[in-house]
């Protein structure tokens, strides 16, 4: 094996390892127990009533406006 090909494979195993241990993470679902919170957060997520509220969805907020 030519070693421009066994790095590349060495890449390849390292990003298959990295997701398949980081995917746990992204599916951490947060329980928002204010309803009119959880909505707010819904919406500027652009999820659906019934979409679950991640930790890495949360992570990505800078802004949320709820006035109600």
């Amino acid at each position: 094996m030519n070693p421009l090909t066994a790095s590349f494979n060495r890449i390849a195993i390292l990003i298959a390892l990295a997701a398949i241990l980081t995917s746990p993470l992204a599916a951490q679902e947060v329980t928002i127990p204010d309803p009119g919170l959880a909505s707010a957060l819904r919406n500027a997520l652009g999820l659906g009533p019934t979409d679950p509220i991640t930790e890495v969805a949360l992570a990505g907020i800078t802004d949320l406006f709820a006035n109600e």
